[in-house]
C-alpha cells in the first residue's frame, strides 16, 4: 500500500491583468514499509565492456566489483539480469530473460561478472534494446530498473540512440553512471532524462559499490508503477511547463486526457518512500468579472498510479490518490505589497533551474571555444548560486573550470585548460538540486 500527499507553495496574489502564475508542488509518497512483491520488480545491470574499459585495469576492476555488489544486494525473489555492452549487447546472466534472486543465482551471476572481458566499441542503443527485450519477457514485473555504467561515449548514430530511447520511454527506468574520463554528459542525460532516472559521474572504489547497492535498494523499495502527475487547468488557461526540480531537474511532457481537454497527465515513473518537487507554470488565466475577493482555482494537481505502462504492459489496478492540498489559486489585487512578494520555494527553484541552464550554456560555449560567452553564462551561474546561498555550487565550478572575481556581480575568469571531463562533470552535477553523495 502506498499513499501520496501533495502540497503547493506559491504566492496566489496577482496584479490586475496578469495571466500567468507559478507554483512548486511537493509530492511525498509513503509505503509504510510495504513494497512491490519480489516477483513484480526487475533490475537489469548494464556494464560497459568496450575496449577502453580494459585499457585501464583499475576501471574494469571497479566496474566488476560494483556489479557484484549490486547482485549481492538484490532482495530474495527479485527478478534480475546482467548485460555486457560494447558495439552490441550480450546476456551475461542468465542466458535469456530474467533470473530470480536466491543464493544460487546470485553466485552464478557473480561468477559470470568475474569472467567479463573487454573488447569492441560502444553502441548504447543496442544495450537499451536488449534491456527492454529482457524486461518485456516478464510482463509480471511492473517495477523495472536498469542501471547503466559506461566509460565511453556512444559511437552509434545519434538518431539511432534517440529512437531507441523514445521506444523505451515508459517501459523502464534507467540510471546512468559515467566512470573514467571519456564518457559524455549528453549521452547519459539523453537516456536518464527520458527514462526518468539520474545521471552522475561515478565515484571510485567502495563508493561506487555503495552507489550501486543504493540504486538496487531504492528500486527494491518501490511500491507503485506508472505513476502520473495529473494537472487540471480551468477553461481558457493552459500549462506553460511542468518540470521536476528535485532531486534533479527534468522537463516533463504531458499527454492530454481524452475525456477532459483541461486535464493533462505527466508520467513520473515508479515510486517508493520518497519526495520529489515539481515546478508548474500556468498561463491564460482570466480575472473573473465579479469582485467578491475570493481566490479562483487556477489549477489542481492529483496523483494517479497503476494501470498499464506505455506499450500496454500490465501493472496493478488503476488507483487514483486524490491528495488534499493540490490546489493552485489565483487572486487578483491592486495591493502591490501582496502581489510583489515572491514565494521562497518558487524563488529558490527558479534560481536553481536558472543555475543549471546557465551552466549548460556555459559548457556548450566553452566546447565551441567561445570563452567570452562561456564567462558570461558561467558568471551568471555563479551569481545565481551566490544569491541562493549555494556556496558548494560555486566551489564545484571553481574546481578546474573558473576563478571567481566577484560572485555577487557574476564576474569570473574562465580557465583556458579545462578538460572535457571537467565540463561533463559540471553539466551532470548542475542538474542536481539536492546534496550528492
Amino acid at each position: 500500500m502506498i499513499t501520496f500527499e501533495v502540497a503547493v507553495a506559491q504566492n496566489q496574489f496577482l496584479p490586475s491583468g496578469e495571466t500567468e502564475i507559478d507554483a512548486i508542488v511537493t509530492v511525498r509518497a509513503r509505503t509504510d514499509g510495504a513494497a512491490a512483491i519480489p516477483g513484480q520488480r526487475a533490475i537489469v545491470l548494464i556494464i560497459d565492456v568496450s575496449s577502453s574499459m580494459g585499457a585501464v585495469p583499475d576501471r574494469q576492476i571497479a566496474a566488476k566489483a560494483a556489479a557484484r555488489a549490486a547482485v549481492e544486494a538484490l532482495p530474495a525473489g527479485t527478478l534480475f539480469a546482467v548485460i555486457a555492452g560494447n558495439h552490441q549487447a550480450e546476456a551475461v546472466y542468465p542466458p535469456t530473460g530474467l533470473a530470480r534472486a536466491d543464493p544460487e543465482t546470485r553466485e552464478a551471476a557473480r561468477s559470470a561478472i568475474r569472467r567479463l572481458r573487454s573488447q569492441g566499441g560502444t553502441a548504447m542503443d543496442t544495450w537499451l534494446t536488449r534491456a527492454r527485450e529482457v524486461f518485456d519477457q516478464h510482463p509480471e514485473a511492473t517495477i523495472r530498473q536498469a542501471v547503466l555504467l559506461t566509460d565511453g561515449y556512444n559511437e552509434s548514430p545519434r538518431e539511432e540512440l534517440e529512437a531507441t530511447v523514445s521506444h523505451s520511454e515508459g517501459h523502464f527506468r534507467c540510471d546512468c553512471r559515467g566512470i573514467g574520463v571519456d564518457w559524455k554528459a549528453e549521452d547519459l542525460l539523453l537516456i536518464s532524462d527520458r527514462l526518468q532516472g539520474t545521471s552522475l559521474d561515478a565515484p571510485t572504489g567502495s563508493d561506487l559499490q555503495r552507489d550501486f547497492r543504493g540504486l538496487v535498494t531504492a528500486a527494491a523499495d518501490r511500491a507503485a508503477s506508472a505513476v502520473r502527475l495529473q494537472v487540471w487547468v480551468p477553461l481558457g488557461a493552459h500549462i506553460r511547463y511542468v518540470k521536476q526540480v528535485a532531486p534533479t531537474i527534468q522537463a516533463l511532457t504531458g499527454v492530454p486526457d481524452p475525456d477532459d481537454p483541461q486535464t493533462f497527465d505527466f508520467p513520473i515513473g515508479d515510486w517508493g518512500n520518497e519526495q520529489r518537487d515539481y515546478q508548474i507554470g500556468i498561463g491564460g488565466l482570466q480575472d473573473p468579472d465579479d469582485d467578491d475577493g475570493d481566490a479562483s482555482l487556477a489549477g489542481c494537481v492529483t496523483i494517479v498510479h497503476g494501470g498499464p505502462r506505455s506499450g500496454g504492459t500490465s501493472a496493478t489496478a488503476t488507483n487514483t490518490a486524490t491528495a488534499t492540498g493540490g490546489e493552485i489559486f489565483a487572486l487578483w489585487t491592486e495591493d502591490a505589497s501582496s502581489y510583489s512578494v515572491v514565494n521562497r520555494e518558487v524563488a529558490r527553484y527558479a534560481g536553481l533551474v536558472g543555475y543549471g541552464e546557465a551552466v549548460r550554456r556555459g559548457v556548450a560555449a566553452y566546447s565551441e571555444h567561445d570563452l567570452a560567452l562561456a564567462a558570461e553564462h558561467l558568471g551568471r551561474a555563479v551569481q545565481l548560486a551566490y544569491e541562493a546561498g549555494e556556496q558548494k555550487r560555486i566551489d564545484q565550478l571553481e574546481r578546474g573550470l573558473l576563478t571567481v572575481i566577484d560572485a555577487a556581480a557574476g564576474k569570473v575568469r574562465i580557465r583556458e585548460d579545462v578538460s572535457a571531463h571537467n565540463l561533463n562533470i559540471n553539466e551532470l552535477r548542475s542538474r542536481w538540486t539536492v546534496p550528492i553523495g
